[in-house]
């Protein structure tokens, strides 16, 4: 997102990739800071079970100032996975392990799922 802040003119677009998690709607607030349009979508060639995500962001607003806030990591995330942990904590958990099995199941790739995600077929079966 600095990068993009650094190189772009205004009403320029800026599209990323991104992984949904508790940060997800922080980060979108950061981009509604800097762009007139922000959408997110999730192309079909994607798998469903995947976390990825694309942002896109139309209309760059080419601010005359900056808040560096803006780009830190530890400012924007700062009230998200570790509030979350906090809050159980505060609960009856008494162990790690009820931690991790109360925790949010994020979408991402299956554990057996095999190391190559194509199929090889030949030049004629395409065509």
């Amino acid at each position: 997102m600095k990068l993009a802040c650094s190189f772009l003119r205004e009403g320029g677009h800026f599209v990323t990739k991104v992984f949904r998690s508790t940060d997800f709607q922080s980060l979108l607030w950061v981009f509604k800071k800097f762009f007139e349009r922000v959408e997110v979508t999730k192309p079909k060639a994607s798998r469903f079970a995947s976390a990825e995500i694309f942002v896109v962001c139309a209309g760059y607003l080419a601010p005359s100032f900056i808040d560096e806030k803006l780009f830190d990591a530890k400012f924007i995330f700062q009230d998200t996975e570790a509030d979350h942990f906090r809050e159980q904590l505060a609960g009856d958990i008494t162990s790690i392990d009820k931690i991790v099995e109360d925790r949010r199941k994020r979408g991402g790739y299956e554990d057996n799922a095999p190391m190559h995600l194509y199929k090889e077929i030949s030049l004629t079966n395409l065509i």
